[in-house]
């Protein structure tokens, strides 16, 4: 855990990341826990990584999809992993992880569908149409500043702010 909040706030040494692949490696059994680590480490993660930790996580989602924590982490990483993909732009994988979660019933979680609603904007603003991705985009942040939760999607605020100096 120490390593993913060092992750967050600096830069790992190359031992210090293989220590969390070799983590994420070894997941037998997805827990909170291990569900955490891979939404904290997701930006370090090369592309390969992703999808293969992704891939794992899939095929045992089942088990989690009971447990509301565990379902919301699960779509967090979900979102996150598109929008990473969608910068690197691997329009199959992102769209891919985008439909999987759809499939995935939300009900009455505005955090979860304005996230949702944010990560479809930056897959339609970087490879369908960039005005109505930005529209969609900024409707979801700014919902968020608009509950004063702003602080939320500091992620999402950086990756807005990257496609910015685009237009």
């Amino acid at each position: 855990m120490a390593l993913t909040v060092k992750a967050t706030y600096s830069k790992l040494e190359t031992y210090e990341v293989d220590s969390l692949l070799s983590f994420m490696s070894e997941i037998k059994l997805w827990g909170y826990y291990e569900l955490s680590v891979f939404y904290m480490i997701l930006e370090i993660l090369s592309e390969c990584d992703i999808i293969r930790f992704l891939d794992n996580l899939f095929l045992k989602e089942d088990q989690l999809n009971h447990v509301f924590k565990y379902k919301r982490r699960m779509l967090e990483i979900y979102y996150k992993s598109s929008v990473i993909l969608t910068f690197k732009g691997r329009q199959a994988a992102s769209y891919n992880i985008l439909k999987k979660a759809c499939l995935k019933k939300i009900i009455d979680d505005l955090y979860l569908n304005n996230i949702k609603n944010i990560a479809n904007g930056f897959f339609i603003f970087h490879f369908e149409n960039k005005e109505k991705g930005l529209k969609k985009i900024e409707e979801g942040l700014n919902m968020f500043e608009n509950f004063g939760h702003g602080y939320i999607c500091k992620f999402y605020q950086k990756k807005y702010q990257d496609i910015k100096y685009q237009i």
